[in-house]
């Protein structure tokens, strides 16, 4: 509490909610007591303090969410959820309650302007710890399958071993095709027979043994199903490549965002690390200065009841004083020698009584910011504990993530092996169609 200040006080009977009927007040105060607003600049909050002989009556943070209700002229009430209590306030007159709610309402506004920096704080670090973009990450983002046309696609180079290289470019210029149109591709008749006039007009060449490529006379031809086969199973077996390839980007876009994951709660778990250690640092500082106020208070009580002692013994002395004056008869001197030495035990008197309330007023302090210490010990404790409990939940979510990308490596490296396979199958079809396509030349030129 060395930091907070007293920006306001009044006199009140202090009351506290049954915590049993919910329903009737229990009054905490023998007799009005002092109810006073401390402030703390550092941390910018507001408390309720009110103590009466040692005992904290009242010790309650105002936060953005409570509300001060009048239910009479002279009588309100708040809610403090955090001691899990209803306090209420019986004041001396109506002026008092109106500057008690004034001062209440201007301790809620900075609570609320406190919780709004708070969220705007806390939304400002959320944006910067936001992992980036999977599509910063150069090529790793995937590959749409309509950009991988066949028609420019040739066949790949072949490594001395006779196997596919994985590194060989696939996008080159695309091979010579065979112009086929739908109206040139028509069986065979079954009969043998020719259409109308192809005996005197057209000279017809067969190549192949079953006759799957007819040249006419005029240069069209026709193409039978046996030699479009081959090119549509090419085809299928191109598209499920494409789809292995896509499926094979989607595994590195995860594989990545498990190892941003990864690295972002490792930095959390730094980050709850240190506040931990500035807690205890700070429940440590806070137990050092609990034990030197308990030793000044201590020290204040000693010398509290030696000035209560000093004052009986001079109270006795004028008493023993004024019974001498009384009983004897002394001369004009004698009593003006007395009541001199009277007049100077009644100033000491009173240096004593005034020193005594200076100290009373210092020991009541001192009793306000013990307990306010012991209050920012508490908070400290739950607040170490909290963390404590995060930072085991964000060891476990580590070892959770870890386990996952060992289990997405290793289907990454399965599917990959696959997708190695399937591109060799790929390019030993592409190398039967080239040879299959070169026989086509072959027998056309023929």
């Amino acid at each position: 509490m060395s930091g907070e200040r007293a920006v306001f006080s009044t006199q009140a009977h202090v009351f506290e909610i049954d915590p049993q009927t919910k329903k009737k007040w229990i009054p905490t105060s023998s007799h009005a007591v002092k109810v006073a607003f401390y402030h703390d600049p550092s941390r910018k909050t507001y408390r309720i303090i009110s103590i009466e002989s040692s005992k904290a009556l009242v010790n309650s943070t105002i936060t953005a969410n409570m509300n001060f209700t009048k239910t009479s002229p002279k009588f309100g009430q708040w809610s403090d959820h955090r001691a899990n209590t209803v306090y209420g306030l019986g004041f001396t007159s109506e002026d008092d309650l109106v500057l008690f709610v004034e001062k209440f309402t201007e301790a809620k506004v900075a609570a609320r302007e406190l919780m709004r920096e708070r969220q705007q704080a806390n939304q400002k670090m959320a944006d910067n710890e936001k992992p980036q973009s999977p599509a910063s990450f150069g090529d790793s983002s995937p590959t749409s399958p309509s950009s991988k046309s066949p028609s420019v696609i040739s066949p790949p180079a072949s490594t001395p071993g006779g196997t596919m290289s994985s590194h060989t470019p696939l996008l080159t210029s695309p091979p010579p095709v065979v112009s086929v149109t739908p109206s040139r591709l028509r069986p065979e008749d079954p009969t043998g027979s020719e259409s109308e006039g192809s005996s005197e007009e057209k000279t017809q060449r067969k190549v192949s043994d079953s006759g799957s490529v007819t040249m006419n006379g005029n240069g069209t031809g026709s193409v039978s199903p046996k030699l479009i086969e081959p090119i549509v199973k090419l085809t299928n077996g191109h598209s499920k490549e494409t789809s292995s390839d896509a499926q094979l980007e989607t595994i590195k876009l995860e594989n990545s965002r498990l190892k941003m994951a990864l690295a972002t709660s490792a930095t959390n778990v730094k980050k709850w690390e240190s506040e931990m250690t500035t807690l205890k640092n700070n429940n440590a500082r806070l137990t050092a200065a609990l034990e030197e106020s308990t030793q000044h208070v201590a020290q204040w009580k000693t010398m509290l009841q030696k000035y209560k002692e000093e004052n009986d013994q001079y109270k006795r002395k004028i008493q023993e004083l004024e019974h001498d004056r009384d009983q004897e008869s002394v001369n004009a001197e004698g009593q003006e020698a007395i009541k001199r030495e009277n007049e100077e035990l009644k100033e000491v008197l009173s240096a004593v009584q005034i020193d005594l309330e200076n100290n009373m007023e210092e020991v009541d302090k001192n009793k306000t910011e013990l307990v306010s210490l012991e209050f920012q010990l508490e908070e400290s404790r739950s607040k170490l504990q909290g963390y404590e409990e995060e930072n085991q939940g964000l060891v476990g979510q580590v070892s959770l993530l870890e386990d996952q990308l060992k289990m997405a490596s290793v289907a990454s490296r399965r599917k990959l092996t696959d997708a190695q396979k399937k591109q060799s199958q790929f390019g030993s079809k592409l190398e039967e169609l080239l040879q299959l396509h070169r026989d086509i030349e072959t027998h056309l030129k023929v």
